[in-house]
């Protein structure tokens, strides 16, 4: 197994341990948890910010390791794609939305071919319009990458 497609599949286990526990948190509510402001909300759930923490820091190391365009390509496919997957909770959907913001230094991996490949995808799947802030940075920095003006480490 590469260096990349072992980052692949350790983002892969990431998402999945983190789905996991958020099915863990959803069986431990009770009916009305949340409700009318009484008891503990899902999205309250100490998995979200540790997942979040855990994501990034596999990330700054993915991206010490040097991918190329291509697995860097794949990795972000992976992060970018899984809202669309997981719509529901609303708690979940949020939080992978939200991790976008921490793909800045991998989109800085991407050479301008597979940077406009993945921004059409990026376009196709969330548009360009009414965004959160996390994805119209994520929209500037592949944009920029398309241009090579976003090669190297590029901060979102």
């Amino acid at each position: 197994m590469t260096e990349a497609s072992h980052g692949l599949e350790a983002i892969r286990q990431l998402y999945e341990a983190y789905l996991e526990q958020v099915r863990q948190a959803e069986q431990t509510r009770r009916p009305f948890d949340g409700y009318m402001g009484f008891g503990p909300k899902l999205g309250g759930a100490p998995c979200h910010g540790q997942f979040a923490r855990d994501l990034e820091a596999l990330l700054q190391d993915l991206v010490r390791q040097e991918p190329d365009s291509a697995q860097a390509r794949e990795m972000l496919e992976l992060i970018y794609r899984a809202p669309q997957q997981h719509r529901e909770p609303r708690a979940v959907y949020w939080m992978l939305l939200a991790v976008h913001a921490l793909t800045a230094e991998l989109i800085g991996r991407l050479d301008a071919e597979d940077a406009q490949t993945l921004l059409e995808e990026y376009k196709g799947l969330y548009g360009q319009r009414g965004l959160p802030p996390a994805q119209k940075k994520v929209l500037a920095a592949l944009k920029a990458s398309c241009s090579g003006r976003g090669r190297a480490d590029r901060r979102i």
